[in-house]
């Protein structure tokens, strides 16, 4: 979120101030100077959810979706953080393949 939030027009963070906080797991606090009485966003690391750490836990879908001919490409990691031409790149690729972007999801 912090990154994301970095990247797009919150000014007063750097995307590479946002690489040791994610490596780290410092959490951050982002607060609204024009509303100071305003509770902020609290940016950290999700928690750990119990079912998730029990071996013998069932995990429930929630939702199910299909699309024909769709391939699902995730990109991820703190070294694109900051570096120009990442994203050029990977659309080039898919352009070269003849591929069609149709949503762009960022965290």
């Amino acid at each position: 979120m912090c990154l994301m939030q970095s990247y797009f027009g919150a000014n007063v963070l750097y995307p590479r101030t946002i690489i040791p906080v994610m490596q780290y797991d410092i959490p951050i606090l982002i607060r609204n100077i024009f509303n100071l009485s305003a509770p902020g966003t609290k940016n950290c690391r999700a928690p750990i959810i119990e079912a998730e750490v029990k071996q013998d836990s069932v995990a429930y879908v929630k939702g199910f979706g299909t699309i024909d001919n769709l391939a699902l490409v995730n990109v991820e990691g703190t070294g694109m953080a900051g570096v120009l031409g990442t994203a050029s790149a990977i659309f080039a690729a898919v352009k070269d393949v003849g591929g069609n972007v149709i949503m762009i999801s960022q965290q």
